[in-house]
């Protein structure tokens, strides 16, 4: 069973807001980055022009610039510095103490960020006239923010999943609420009540749009299936009065004395022809009641078995010519609540299906029992297998499997077997076709059991 379409588009839009979210650091996190080392770079450079400002100083008291500056003469605030000064000549004038472990003379103008004691440092290179400052300090305020907002990314990235999951759960509620309402209005919709139609939204979206599309169709439909209706059911009467006067035509013409052997045969023939016809018509008369929901059903307490030993005694007269063996095991008593009259077509009918579509010498076994409040009727017959693919189309009309073209009947036994069944509350299918045989089970509901 798959999920709800609701759940499947909360899930979809979280999904959607997680990537995007976790998308999100590797934007935001170099661009801030970036910025910072920015702004870090514009603030050594006002430093370096301070050191500038000294050496300028220095040289208008006449002292030789050659001359090595001192920490004292450092800035207090740039102090803590990674700072160097020399000559445009490469002589150096000074290096703070704390730089270690890196050659300064390499790098070139600019900034840059380089390893000064296993830690990231940025280092700008400034040159004016005939001085070069290098002004340094270490990343680690930057690189702890760069941390945190990984940190931050990480505990927001499931909180915003879940809180996106939960509202787009609730705007998918909201807004397929008039896809609910239609789906129940149309599981509504059958042969009892072919009038009921969808609700129409007054939302003028696609939904509405639908609901107007899909009552046009029902109405064409409902019209077409009237008209159906009322056809197989005129035709089916109107069938019966002419078949039967032809029926009593036949049978007093059968009688005459007059008749040569050759022509009392063909009335026989006719008049056999005529009972197909009327069994026919009967047959689709009740499936015209069954189609339109009219079908009589007088249910009562009925014992089947009975009815079941004579729907045996017909299928073993019909089997005799083939030599077809049957078996049963039939309880003493089992009481359905049932139409008798009905019941007795639908076990004749699947009896007479498991002899016509049997082989030569073949079996037939009849078992018979109550289980969940349900008696079930087994019937397995020794006939060809039905393909899994086949094992619904047996029940469609005048579909007639693999019977042989002399074989008597017309293709619906089973599917008035199983409409007759399913108007119980019951129902006939196939349970199994191999090798060992085709099994048929009947399920019909148990009488109640009366003080």
């Amino acid at each position: 069973m798959g999920f709800p379409l609701k759940f499947k588009i909360g899930l979809y839009a979280a999904i959607i807001s997680g990537l995007a979210l976790a998308l999100t650091p590797s934007i935001i996190q170099p661009f801030i980055y970036h910025r910072q080392v920015q702004e870090l770079d514009t603030e050594m450079r006002r430093d370096a022009d301070e050191i500038f400002e000294v050496l300028s100083a220095r040289i208008e008291r006449g002292v030789d610039p050659r001359k090595p500056l001192t920490r004292e003469s450092i800035p207090q605030s740039l102090r803590a510095r990674f700072i160097r000064v020399a000559n445009a000549d490469g002589s150096e004038l000074y290096r703070s103490g704390n730089w270690k472990d890196f050659e300064p003379r390499t790098l070139q103008q600019g900034g840059a960020t380089i390893r000064i004691s296993d830690r990231n440092s940025r280092i700008v290179t400034v040159q004016n006239g005939t001085h070069v400052v290098n002004m340094g300090t270490r990343l680690g305020t930057i690189e702890g923010m760069q941390q945190d907002l990984r940190f931050a990314f990480a505990v927001a990235l499931p909180a915003v999943f879940l809180l996106t999951l939960a509202g787009a759960l609730w705007v998918a509620r909201r807004a397929l609420r008039p896809v609910a309402e239609m789906t129940a209005a149309a599981e509504r919709i059958n042969v009892k009540r072919p009038d009921e139609r969808l609700p129409v939204p007054d939302s003028g979206d696609e939904i509405e749009r639908l609901s107007h599309v899909l009552n046009a169709s029902f109405d064409r439909l409902e019209k077409a299936y009237a008209a159906a209706e009322r056809f197989s059911s005129a035709a089916s009467h109107q069938f019966k009065t002419p078949l039967t006067i032809l029926r009593a035509g036949l049978g007093e013409l059968r009688s005459c004395d007059y008749l040569k052997p050759s022509e009392r045969e063909m009335v026989e023939s006719l008049l056999q022809q005529t009972r197909r016809l009327t069994t026919l018509c009967d047959d689709l008369l009740l499936l015209a009641q069954a189609d339109a929901g009219r079908l009589d059903i007088a249910a009562e307490p009925v014992d089947v078995v009975p009815l079941l030993s004579g729907a045996i005694d017909d299928a073993e007269v019909l089997g005799m010519e083939r030599r077809i063996v049957i078996e049963q095991s039939l309880p003493g008593e089992l009481l359905v609540l049932a139409d008798s009259r009905r019941l007795a077509v639908i076990l004749q009918n699947i009896c007479e299906n498991a002899v016509k579509y049997n082989r030569p010498d073949g079996f037939i076994k009849i078992f018979a029992s109550s289980a969940g409040g349900k008696a079930v009727i087994s019937i397995t017959n020794s006939g060809q297998c039905v393909p899994p693919a086949d094992a619904e189309r047996i029940f469609e009309r005048f579909n007639r499997g693999l019977a042989e073209e002399n074989h008597k009947g017309h293709g619906l036994g089973l599917s008035i077997a199983r409409e007759l069944a399913r108007a119980h509350s019951g129902d006939l299918r196939l349970k199994r076709s191999d090798a060992e045989g085709t099994e048929f089970e009947l399920v019909l509901p148990l009488a109640p059991v009366t003080a």
